[in-house]
């Protein structure tokens, strides 16, 4: 956890504080990306490395808007 405090000693209104806590934030898989079926052991997906959720970058690649020039 981190915490930001900021103390400005004089403003318009007087004193004033301002506190931000930050805490680790759980990364959730997005579930368009889990969608596969599960793998089975013995099977060799065409994913990379075993990963197929890894394999629809290009498809993810395809919801890019076209009106936006890529950086």
């Amino acid at each position: 956890r981190t915490e930001i405090r900021k103390i400005q000693p004089h403003g318009v209104n007087g004193p004033c504080e301002v506190q931000i806590m930050l805490s680790n934030v759980n990364i959730i898989h997005s579930p368009r990306l889990m969608s596969d079926p599960p793998r089975r052991t013995g099977e060799s997906p065409s994913g990379v490395n075993g990963a197929p959720e890894l394999s629809r970058i290009g498809e993810l690649e395809g919801d890019i808007r076209q009106d936006i020039p890529n950086i």
